[in-house]
């Protein structure tokens, strides 16, 4: 019997995503995918084929011949597959749609909207119903519609999803003209229209004579009325006709108050993304009341802001986030279903209930069901079949605030508690990074600035490489927000920033040697930008007055950026930043990236004046690739150069304090080795982060010009 070799559509899906967006990296961001887990994958392509597919050259990715080779038959491969899933997937889209318009706002230009929707979609029977906005909302209530258009007098109305302005106009036939003393006739819809209010509002509030000479509920009966000259009407730019005219102050009609239109929905599907809602109650949380909340699509509603961002679903996020109800926090693909699979909301008048039905995780044909249900005072979480690998489920009223890890299959009930409510779930080994530095001031002193960690095990860092988590600042002007949380990892108010490195043995030997799949990022690098987060990078500037966020872009935590953009020109930044030349006549190119602490960088650190931060620049309008890429050498682009200084920055965030003149310039930083309970740390480990923390010290004195250092020794506990 003859055998085959099979090529795994997942396996193509990442080489091709790999040569696309030339980084292991990237491909891994794109895919959702850990940049190990990318590597592995390639890894088994070259198995299959029997020959290596990629090269690498200095920092670029080439393809040998026999992935030339490959990558076409990968294109047509993934072609023909996503043909065939779009052909047998075409139907699934189906049901009807309920749709409640008013009579005058916009009528047929809605109807069109909606009518070729329906018309792309075969399997989907529309309703249409059209009324006063009153009773469109009214049966809204009563479940006869499913989405409605209507005027609504303020942002905080049930059932609001959003809400725009209109201002109506004044019309008038053409060559209609108007006799003030006689009083102006008016085409006008029934009593409690909101245009035939705004109406007469205006005239009476301009002492002018109004009598209604026309009246009619249909948006057709009154367009007639004022293109045949029966009188004068408000409408919006959308129902004006041929044979209208606008009128306004000069021709004697005062301005008409505008109207808030809103979009409003009862029952929604929520698609891999965060939707707001606006609740018939209050709901108290942590202290708080709050109206509105939003549903995000990774199995969590949160308050005040949405968190729909795409990296690492972890403690760190839920403690930093805005204030969370996590359910069943992961990455989850409600995006990919349809019918009764997917996310779903019923409100009620005394609870709203937000369901998660058979969704499955990112890349997983798994299922998670689960359902929150929000009352005034208590919301509550149920749970159906989990498969995903990994979650967090809990509360937290976001921030950074204090964490209580509770297993909640036995530690409830809790007490009343300011601080968050959480339990990590994990098939894969992962690290209580609190409890590590728990046990670390156990042992040592508490006279650290940076906590260090490295795992001599595999671990899972929620898709992360490494990370960092700020644990105290008391420095102004660097974007970050004044705040203590040492007490949460058992330091006694010293200990700044707490840094997860993830496994020992992915790093090289070599610490000056690029780490495989992090593009230009060697050992130190990856060393000086997560440490650097202590400080860096989160500042903005002003540009004549203007508030602008173009310095940063890469990787944001909740709601905020912390990597250099990669038009911005940082000096080769650690902080994922590239060095960028001006070719003039509008172009640019890379030339060098992530390899020391710029002056800016210096500056915030605390570690040089504002005076010495030299001049800068970014790309505004940049032809690619992207604000928030990888840093990457030898990229041309072209843009508008825009010149800035370190007063533009100083402008936006205020001046650095303490300054330069009183800021420390060396720092502690503990280098901690975590092993498997029970097993002793390996040798040959030991040995490898002794030569780190040693090659560290020098390259941070070089990397910041001499300027600052590093003391890494240990002092225990007598």
């Amino acid at each position: 019997m003859r055998s085959f070799t099979n090529f795994q559509t997942d396996l193509l899906r990442t080489f091709v995503s790999v040569i696309d967006l030339g980084a292991f990296t990237k491909a891994g961001d794109a895919l959702g995918r850990t940049q190990p887990a990318v590597s592995l994958q390639v890894k088994r392509l070259e198995e299959l084929v029997g020959a290596p597919i990629i090269r690498q050259v200095g920092r670029t990715l080439l393809l040998t011949s026999e992935g030339e080779m490959l990558l076409s038959y990968a294109r047509e491969i993934l072609r023909l597959n996503d043909e065939a899933a779009s052909y047998f997937n075409r139907s699934k889209i189906a049901g009807v749609i309920r749709v409640g318009l008013p009579n005058d706002y916009a009528v047929a230009f809605l109807q069109g909207v909606i009518t070729e929707y329906t018309r792309r979609n075969p399997e989907i029977s529309l309703e249409l119903h059209c009324g006063w906005s009153a009773e469109i909302l009214d049966r809204l209530r009563a479940d006869e519609l499913d989405l409605a258009v209507a005027m609504v007098n303020n942002e905080r109305a049930q059932y609001l999803s959003r809400s725009w302005i209109e201002r109506p106009i004044w019309a008038a036939a053409e060559t209609a003209t108007f006799d003030r003393k006689k009083g102006i006739p008016l085409a006008a819809h029934p009593e409690g229209c909101a245009y035939r209010a705004r109406m007469i509002q205006a005239l009476d509030a301009a002492q002018i004579r109004w009598r209604v000479a026309y009246t009619g509920s249909g948006i057709g009966g009154l367009q007639n009325a004022v293109v045949n000259g029966l009188g004068a009407s408000a409408l919006t730019r959308y129902t004006m006709l041929p044979g209208m005219r606008v009128l306004d102050e000069m021709d004697g009609f005062p301005s008409l108050a505008e109207i808030r239109v809103g979009l409003f929905y009862k029952h929604p599907r929520l698609s891999d993304a965060s939707i707001r809602l606006v609740l018939p109650f209050k709901v108290k949380f942590y202290g708080k009341k709050y109206k509105e909340l939003f549903i995000n699509s990774d199995g969590t509603v949160t308050f005040d802001a949405p968190d729909c961002q795409s990296f690492s679903r972890s403690l760190g996020r839920v403690l930093r986030g805005p204030p969370m109800v996590a359910a069943f926090f992961a990455d989850l693909d409600p995006g990919s279903v349809s019918g009764e699979r997917g996310v779903f909301v019923k409100q009620r008048n005394k609870n709203v209930q937000i369901t998660w039905n058979d969704v499955p995780s990112f890349g997983f044909n798994d299922s998670n069901t689960f359902q929150i249900t929000v009352f005034k005072s208590k919301i509550l979480i149920a749970f159906g079949d989990l498969f995903a690998r990994e979650a967090v489920v809990g509360a937290s009223p976001g921030g950074g605030t204090a964490v209580e890890l509770v297993d909640l299959t036995e530690d409830l009930p809790v007490a009343p508690t300011a601080a968050a409510i959480l339990e990590r779930y994990s098939l894969s080994t992962q690290v209580d990074d609190v409890g590590v530095a728990k046990a670390f001031f156990s042992h040592f002193k508490d006279d650290y600035d940076h906590l260090i960690m490295w795992m001599d095990f595999p671990v899972s860092l929620g898709g992360a490489f490494a990370y960092e988590i700020n644990i105290k600042n008391d420095v102004q002007g660097i974007g970050l927000i004044r705040f203590d949380l040492t007490d949460l990892v058992g330091s006694d108010g010293r200990l700044e920033s707490l840094v997860q490195m993830g496994r020992l043995d992915q790093y090289p030997a070599d610490t000056m040697r690029e780490v495989p799949g992090l593009g230009t990022n060697n050992t130190m690098d990856v060393l000086g930008q997560e440490t650097g987060h202590r400080w860096l990078a989160f500042v903005n500037a002003k540009i004549d007055g203007q508030f602008t966020g173009e310095l940063l872009g890469r990787d944001p935590p909740p709601g905020r950026p912390a990597h250099w953009s990669f038009f911005f020109d940082s000096d080769e930044s650690d902080m994922e930043g590239n060095d960028i030349m001006d070719l003039g006549g509008g172009l640019f190119q890379t030339v060098g990236a992530t390899s020391r602490f710029s002056a800016l960088d210096q500056y915030l650190m605390g570690l040089i004046p504002p005076e010495e931060v030299g001049p800068m620049f970014f790309v505004r309008n940049a032809s690619n690739p992207q604000p928030d890429s990888a840093p990457q050498i030898g990229v041309e682009f072209g843009g508008q150069r825009v010149d800035i200084t370190v007063d533009n920055i100083i402008d936006e965030e205020g001046p650095r304090v303490p300054s330069s003149a009183d800021a420390a310039k060396s720092f502690k930083m503990a280098f901690v080795l975590v092993a498997r309970t029970g097993e002793p740390a390996r040798q040959t480990s030991i040995d490898q982060l002794n030569g780190i923390a040693k090659d560290w010290v020098k390259y941070f004195e070089a990397a910041t010009d001499g300027n600052g250092k590093i003391k890494t020794s240990l002092k225990e506990l007598k």
